[in-house]
């Protein structure tokens, strides 16, 4: 099994504050995360004036999201600073793009070869057609759609790879074979993601991670998770994911839109020191004796022994021969049948190995 990718995913928990945006580069780095992701975005090219707010983000002091997002954004010589310094700790930096400007941004400034985009912005074709002309692997969060939407997600970026005319999308996709995806299975990942902040345990329905991984078998699959838990990762690392992405914060108590729904700075390291742990619980694809559990063998397992007394001449039955621990080499248990109804050819005390 390969090593899970762990994204600590700092988003916009920094409050629009670029020293708190380089404490969370720190804390990712000491939990040990593989990499730490931010969100990206000009305000003005994201929202409209007056755009409603989310319900879990009503409680803030915005009355409309385009003030919200203001109030978080980071400029681009920000974005310079948390990468250098993402470099200089040895963290692998990742960004999700709201648009365009922040895009190109990233690919050309930052050169950064991974984008990742939102469940929001899955059914944004521009943007993922956009991606697929820089030919940069794509993360594709699936929250809140239908398999159709991914589909068309999926083939606008294989229209912006090919630098095809986008008004051919649909088409593409009635005639799109199963061949054709496997050519792009190390440039596109798909994240189950439940677009509910926090997500309760019962809503998670990770099984969709397994129809995911039918419908989609060239690409990897992984979690983008919203609980407040640490235990969610681990579920899905028994299902196979490839790549775990987690929201973490400097301190639940501050004042955001993503901060109840993210682990404090001791969540996210116990969170990534259990994933470390029980990820080598799946060893090897095989099926043998470990080393570790052969000095248990002859203790649990049974030999064939007299069950009372047998004088030499005395036919072995199910009454007399018996099955019972320790296990000796001498007495296989396989011979136990092949025993019944043969002649004793000496005399044996009750547990006596036969």
């Amino acid at each position: 099994m390969k090593k899970l990718k762990i994204i600590a995913e700092a988003g916009v928990n920094h409050n629009g504050k670029i020293e708190n945006a380089l404490k969370l580069v720190r804390i990712a780095k000491e939990a040990n995360a593989d990499l730490v992701k931010f969100q990206i975005f000009k305000s003005d090219l994201l929202a409209i004036t007056n755009a409603p707010l989310a319900k879990y983000q009503k409680n803030l002091e915005f009355d409309n999201q385009k003030k919200l997002l203001e109030n978080l954004e980071l400029s681009f010589n920000d974005f310079k600073k948390i990468k250098k310094y993402c470099d200089k700790i040895n963290i692998d930096f990742l960004c999700t793009p709201f648009d365009i400007n922040s895009l190109i941004f990233l690919v050309k400034d930052l050169k950064i070869n991974t984008i990742k985009v939102s469940s929001g912005d899955i059914t944004n074709y521009q943007l993922i057609y956009e991606i697929g002309k820089y030919k940069k692997t794509i993360i594709l969060s699936t929250g809140n759609s239908s398999i159709s939407e991914i589909d068309l997600a999926i083939n606008s970026y294989i229209l912006g790879y090919r630098k095809k005319n986008i008004r051919n999308l649909k088409q593409l996709v009635k005639n799109n074979s199963k061949n054709d995806l496997k050519k792009f299975s190390n440039k596109i990942i798909l994240f189950h993601c439940i677009s509910s902040y926090p997500t309760k345990a019962e809503e998670l329905n990770l099984e969709s991670i397994n129809y995911l991984r039918l419908k989609y078998p060239c690409f990897q699959i992984g979690l983008s998770d919203h609980t407040e838990e640490i235990f969610t990762p681990l579920v899905a690392l028994g299902l196979g994911v490839n790549i775990v992405e987690k929201h973490f914060t400097i301190n639940k108590l501050m004042k955001g839109p993503d901060h109840k729904a993210s682990l404090n700075p001791k969540e996210l390291k116990n969170m990534i020191k259990l994933i470390r742990k029980y990820e080598k619980s799946f060893g090897k694809f095989n099926k043998i004796a470990q080393d570790n559990e052969k000095k248990n063998l002859n203790i649990i397992r049974r030999s064939i022994y007299a069950n009372r007394d047998i004088k030499k001449g005395e036919k072995f039955s199910s009454n007399n021969i018996i099955l019972k621990r320790p296990y000796n080499k001498k007495s296989n248990p396989i011979k136990f049948w092949s025993l019944i109804s043969s002649t004793a050819k000496k005399n044996y005390k009750k547990n006596d190995i036969i």
